[in-house]
């Protein structure tokens, strides 16, 4: 006999717990939240203790909604009396002739607590930088930057969710979809442990398995899976604001990383690096392996950046799902009259926004509408009907 709910929840990770955290709080709405794997797993976008949480973007619209994130995360920290971000400021560096750094100064123009600094100022912001400090050299230091704790936000909100009501399966992948007959109906969902749900609305935010998810209601989504490694460094010097420091960002070498924070005595860092060999179509190929050349590679270049780094551990993978326009996937899918959602393709940038993201899919499920422009979002442009060969190294 089939289980019944109001919201059906596809995928439990970060944005599916936020959904039915935002749901169950805030509306009387019975949801279930519906995990193919077991919880706390490394084989998606959400696992480790840091991602970084920025108001600057080469993107104005991403930064605004970078910047109405932060209530949505103070919300869920006041509920759960945890801390989940902890604010160390932001830096973000390059030349002057990088089109993605002018880009951020001008969306930071009118941003609270932002500054654009120059030579010595970058220095005293990023005080492990290797001098002299590049001529061409700018930067935009942010007050509000930090570091979010990616495994125990997604823990925080699943026990907010149940708190207010929710239920969450794992192990409990889709296995079959039946629509509604008429206007108003119950969509069926079957799962791979005989269980059935049955629901009127359907939220999807299944991560790498988006475009599997989406091909059940006939809607076509290209995206690129994208195996990412980053590593830990360790600090062989305490003086250089390594162990306080704030979250960097360099257009230099595309490099991003942390102060001292998720390990004791090292930084961890990455590259934005993707190459043929780390690109799927399918998250069933992708092999979760380490990938050492691309790490030694990062080694390289953020010393060339940093002072104060020693040898280098590898972390465990992480998956970037990438929309054939590199925009992400956030709307009402297609032929459904509003009834499922989608959130998906946020290409290793969406963490930063993820309670706010949860509250979108409450306003889409509960209203029908947001107060956030999601249009640049919707689930059926054009663009995402075609693959496209994003720029790899």
């Amino acid at each position: 006999m089939a289980s019944d709910f109001d919201v059906v929840v596809v995928g439990g990770g970060a944005m599916g717990s936020a959904a039915a955290w935002q749901i169950s709080k805030h509306s009387s709405n019975r949801c279930v939240v519906l995990e193919a794997q077991e919880f706390g797993h490394k084989r998606g976008s959400s696992h480790g203790e840091s991602r970084i949480y920025r108001q600057t973007d080469v993107n104005g619209h991403l930064a605004d909604m970078a910047v109405r994130a932060l209530p949505t995360w103070r919300e869920l920290e006041t509920d759960s009396a945890e801390t989940l971000l902890t604010v160390t400021g932001s830096i973000d560096l390059g030349p002057t002739t990088s089109a993605q750094v002018r880009s951020i100064i001008d969306n930071a123009r009118d941003l609270d607590g932002a500054q654009v600094v120059r030579g010595a100022e970058i220095a005293a912001a990023l005080p492990a930088m290797r001098l002299p400090v590049p001529s061409d050299a700018v930067a935009v230091v942010q007050r509000d930057g930090g570091i979010i704790n990616a495994d125990k936000t997604i823990t925080t909100l699943r026990r907010e969710a149940i708190r207010h009501g929710a239920r969450f399966e794992s192990n409990c992948r889709v296995a079959g979809l039946k629509r509604p007959q008429s206007s108003g109906g119950r969509y069926v969902v079957s799962t791979s442990t005989g269980k059935e749900f049955t629901a009127q609305k359907l939220v999807l935010c299944p991560g790498a398995w988006t475009s599997e998810v989406l091909a059940l209601f006939g809607v076509p989504l290209h995206t690129e899976i994208w195996q990412m490694q980053y590593g830990f460094w360790d600090v062989d010097q305490d003086s250089l604001g390594l162990h306080n420091g704030r979250v960097w960002r360099s257009f230099y070498d595309r490099l991003y990383g942390f102060p001292v924070h998720e390990n004791p005595g090292q930084v961890k860092a990455a590259r934005h690096l993707v190459t043929e060999a780390s690109t799927f179509t399918s998250p069933s190929q992708v092999p979760y392996t380490e990938n050492i050349p691309v790490l030694k590679d990062t080694d390289r270049e953020v010393k060339r950046l940093l002072r104060g780094l020693d040898k280098f551990a590898p972390g465990p993978p992480c998956l970037y799902t990438v929309a054939a326009d590199g925009k992400f996937v956030l709307g009402k899918v297609r032929g459904t009259s509003g009834s499922v959602v989608v959130a998906g393709a946020f290409a290793g940038s969406g963490f930063k926004h993820v309670p706010f993201v949860g509250k979108l899919l409450k306003d889409l499920v509960c209203t029908g509408h947001t107060d956030f422009d999601i249009s640049p979002f919707d689930p059926s442009r054009p663009t995402l009907a075609t693959p496209a060969a994003h720029a790899k190294l």
